[in-house]
């Protein structure tokens, strides 16, 4: 190939118009085992220069959004006062179960995904040793099938003689059977009164979008959503609550919660 053609096909490549970014759909929902009103989200993406105009949020208003198990399917509303907010009033997710979600706008796009709910499991043990400061808690749970990941979330709530009380929470991940974690006996001028262990098996679907959101980019590969971006995933929850020791006595442990669906 001749020089002076190389360069006719670079000034060609130089004088296309830039393409005007196109927005796209973008959902989140996660259904859960432990509660029975859902929420999606729905919104539009926006290009890195439009981000500040539009801020943190580009919400969707008047989409249709329907959850289907089967042959049942459920509806969800608008929320009052927000921006691309909607919520079921009633829907029981079943461990084990599969769903699928329809969204679509007014203007006829449309978002679909799929996602089947980890199986049933149960914290099986909990041990602890604590000394005059801290409390450190093992965590054991069954496997939850088709789970991809699991998530603890454990709630520490300090209280005073004055009835006062204040929770600290925080989360960490964990793709085996069990956890650890240490909480102080003593916060804030409280004092440890219980603990909230919650243990949450998630779907593929989320894990990958987690995954993703944590620092390999906006991959539809990773998001398992036809038609647009966002999440349609799953969890199925364990939980339990459990109680300090006291100093006169050895530790006093509760007892875990199976699911109930």
């Amino acid at each position: 190939m001749s020089r002076a053609l190389v360069l006719v096909f670079l000034l060609a490549a130089c004088d296309s118009p830039v393409k005007p970014y196109a927005p796209q759909l973008d959902v989140f929902c996660v259904l859960r085992t432990d509660d029975s009103r859902p929420v999606a989200l729905v919104g539009r993406s926006v290009s890195y220069e439009d981000r500040d105009r539009a801020g943190d949020w580009n919400g969707v208003d008047s989409a249709t959004v329907v959850i289907a198990q089967g042959k049942d399917s459920t509806s969800f509303r608008s929320l009052p006062e927000s921006a691309g907010y909607y919520q079921s009033d009633s829907l029981s997710v079943i461990a084990g179960r599969s769903y699928g979600i329809s969204v679509r706008t007014p203007d006829g796009n449309e978002v679909r995904g799929s996602t089947i709910v980890p199986g049933s499991f149960h914290i099986s043990s909990i041990s602890s040793t604590a000394d005059s400061e801290q409390w450190r808690v093992r965590v054991a749970w069954t496997a939850s099938q088709a789970a991809a990941d699991y998530q603890l979330l454990v709630t520490s709530v300090y209280a005073n003689v004055g009835g006062e009380t204040l929770c600290h929470r925080w989360s960490m991940s964990s793709d085996s059977g069990g956890a650890e974690f240490s909480t102080p006996l003593d916060g804030y001028h409280m004092v440890l009164a219980t603990v909230g262990i919650r243990v949450g098996a998630l779907d593929r679907n989320y894990t990958d979008y987690l995954t993703m959101r944590n620092g390999y980019g906006y991959h539809n590969t990773l998001m398992h959503i036809d038609g647009g971006l966002g999440v349609f995933g799953s969890i199925c929850v364990a939980e339990t609550t459990i109680y300090p020791p006291q100093p006169s006595s050895p530790s006093t442990l509760g007892r875990p919660v199976l699911p109930t669906r």
